[in-house]
């Protein structure tokens, strides 16, 4: 399972990484998709098309979800739409 494969014998969040490629970049096996975060500003309202109309409680959830996945351990951010 995932949280167990995240865990290293010590306790601490690692996630495990591969070769990407045939470069010697180690990339992470799992990363963060944010390819939704937009919407979920949105919720079903008119496109947000600046930061001041951002609900504060929706940009804090996303903060708290790239905490999270930095706590553990996943270090590769998906941002492209």
């Amino acid at each position: 399972n995932l949280a167990k494969m995240l865990t290293s014998t010590d306790g601490s969040m690692k996630c495990p990484t591969v070769r990407y490629g045939r470069t010697e970049l180690q990339m992470p096996l799992v990363s963060l998709g944010c390819m939704r975060f937009q919407q979920s500003w949105n919720r079903g309202g008119k496109p947000v098309k600046s930061a001041d109309q951002i609900e504060q409680e929706c940009q804090e959830n996303l903060v708290n979800i790239i905490r999270h996945s930095l706590h553990c351990g996943v270090n590769h951010i998906e941002t492209a739409q």
